[in-house]
């Protein structure tokens, strides 16, 4: 049944997959005639680049999963994305493949984002049952949570 349903999303669903910079975010967004758009996002320290794009097209977003590099050292930039961010976020994983900073923090984190999620429960497992290592023979990193 998963097979099935992930086909009918595939069919349903248009991809584009390109190299962006500054400003090309919100050009192909204009270019797409839906309000139900999912951004995935892995272009290697350069999505801070696109962060204020993202918030400029976010009432046509329904989801995003974003990779975020050298987190420690652009914290103030990634939280202030947050703040501004009307979508909630949902999961939250350490790239494995990543150096720890002196505070045992990793460098590299993913982040998904959704609009509307339906919560499961109240209990907050991590790591998630579905979540997978990047680096499968690697140790997984604990993140450590700040209030």
């Amino acid at each position: 049944m998963a097979f099935y349903n992930f086909y009918k999303f595939k069919k349903k669903t248009k991809i584009i997959q390109k190299i962006i910079s500054t400003g090309d975010l919100n050009r192909i967004m204009s270019e797409i005639n839906s309000d139900k758009i999912f951004l995935k996002i892995d272009i290697e320290g350069s999505e801070y680049f696109i962060l204020n794009e993202i918030i400029q097209n976010q009432e046509r977003i329904v989801g995003l999963v974003i990779e975020f590099h050298n987190i420690q050292r652009n914290m103030d930039i990634l939280t202030n994305f947050i703040k501004k961010f009307k979508l909630e976020i949902t999961h939250i994983h350490p790239n494995n493949y990543s150096k720890l900073d002196k505070d045992g923090n990793p460098e590299i984190i993913e982040m998904s984002f959704e609009k509307n999620p339906q919560i499961l429960g109240d209990e907050k497992i991590f790591p998630n049952a579905l979540d997978m290592k990047n680096w499968k023979r690697g140790p997984d990193i604990e993140i450590n949570f700040y209030e």
